[in-house]
């Protein structure tokens, strides 16, 4: 009986540490963008996986806001991306450096 209700407890702690994956897509057009402020500040995750679709985009992972002509360029061929850390979470911003278009992305 004691094993079962230490089972319990132990499966009953994960579910409430276990973190959720959040999902979200952003456009990438002329105004830089990060990671959704509900995500960030609501389920604080640790890691992204973003995936792109459009032509270039500028990036930092500091928080600075690209511009269309400084930032790490990016291709939808550079991706999957994954954002490793918190800091990196937090810090992402993109915008486009030719024509509109997504990131979709999982939080976790």
């Amino acid at each position: 009986m004691k094993k079962l209700i230490l089972i319990s407890l132990l499966l009953a702690l994960m579910a409430v540490t276990a973190q959720a994956a959040v999902k979200f897509t952003l456009t990438v057009a002329d105004t830089a963008v990060g990671i959704p402020s509900w995500i960030t500040s609501s389920f604080s995750p640790n890691k992204c996986l973003l995936t792109y679709e459009g032509a270039g985009i500028r990036m930092w992972l500091d928080g600075t806001a690209p511009t269309s002509s400084v930032g790490h360029s990016l291709s939808s061929s550079n991706f999957p991306l994954t954002l490793d850390n918190k800091s990196e979470v937090d810090g992402f911003k993109a915008i486009r450096s030719s024509t509109t278009g997504t990131i979709t992305g999982t939080c976790w």
